[in-house]
């Protein structure tokens, strides 16, 4: 043995850049582990974020970071429902990134994190790459 420890495959490799973040661009991804689950958390961040947000989010939260209960609709459409969830606003700079961010607490499982992660990325958002 070369005394060399073994790579692991789980973690990422050392010899591969992360993609570059465009300056202005507002991300959104679904945060929690895919698969079956009772809740998902989904996440937009960048200087859009409040705007891309308030098209699908009916009525918009009060308070930042306070978690309020709303209607996550279709874009600028409130009769098509995709969840009734908590969402939650972080204005930069008061957030763990320094951007604005909004949190959205949805139902688990495949089709409503996924429903609520198009409707963002057709509101504007980028979908976030690992």
């Amino acid at each position: 043995m070369s005394g060399r420890k073994p790579s692991n495959p789980r973690s990422p490799s050392r010899d591969v850049a992360p993609a570059p973040r465009v300056r202005g661009d507002t991300i959104a991804a679904v945060s929690t582990a895919s698969g079956q689950g009772a809740l998902a958390v989904i996440r937009t961040s960048g200087p859009r974020a409040e705007e891309i947000c308030r098209r699908i989010v009916t009525p918009w939260p009060s308070a930042p970071r306070l978690a309020i209960r709303c209607r996550i609709h279709a874009v600028d459409d409130t009769s098509l429902l995709l969840d009734d969830g908590l969402v939650t606003v972080f204005p930069a700079p008061h957030s763990f990134n320094g951007e604005t961010i909004v949190e959205f607490s949805t139902h688990g499982g495949g089709f409503v994190p996924a429903a609520v992660l198009a409707a963002l990325i057709e509101a504007g958002a980028r979908a976030a790459r690992p």
